[in-house]
């Protein structure tokens, strides 16, 4: 019996070598890792972009201050890559954080308005890192109804040569 459980495994690890593309998990079934997984990047002489998740406790001691936010994740449950906060009917620039390398890193909305256009979505920047939010598609119209639905949306962010771009979700509200 010894001897043949081996063999009685063979065809099932063979099996398993032999799975199709469309048979392996897919990239959102994963959870994001540092860079996130499914990125691509661009070719450059400077470091690396590591793209980490904000977690709440990032920004308990310095909260963004707005009313309103939007936030982008690799996945519909993962924490946000990127978060952004702004004041409705406000000229005032919102405010937008990102963390690479393990340093949360406050970014400022390009141009002059608050919350109100970020929904369709946004570019920030704090003259070293950059980080552009284009929304891909329309929120999910067999989800339920929702004041922040989700959409597919494309996050760059650049830092010097590099850049890093990822396919995931945005969401705006409350």
């Amino acid at each position: 019996m010894i001897r043949t459980f081996p063999l009685l495994l063979a065809p099932l690890m063979l099996a398993a070598c032999n799975q199709s593309a469309s048979e392996q998990p897919s990239p959102s079934d994963t959870p994001a890792a540092p860079v996130a997984s499914g990125a691509s990047m661009s070719d450059g002489q400077s470091a690396p972009i590591m793209l980490d998740t904000i977690l709440p406790e990032d920004l308990a001691a310095e909260p963004l201050g707005g009313e309103l936010g939007c936030s982008f994740s690799f996945s519909r449950n993962d924490e946000p890559l990127l978060i952004a906060e702004g004041v409705v009917g406000s000229q005032s620039q919102a405010i937008g954080a990102v963390k690479i390398d393990g340093t949360v890193m406050r970014l400022t909305k390009e141009g002059k308005a608050g919350f109100g256009d970020m929904s369709d979505g946004a570019s920030f920047t704090n003259g070293t890192v950059n980080a552009r939010v284009e929304v891909t598609g329309e929120a999910d119209p067999g989800a339920a109804p929702s004041e922040s639905p989700l959409k597919t949306a494309r996050l760059t962010i650049a830092r010097g040569t590099r850049q890093i771009v990822i396919d995931g979700f945005y969401a705006c509200g409350p």
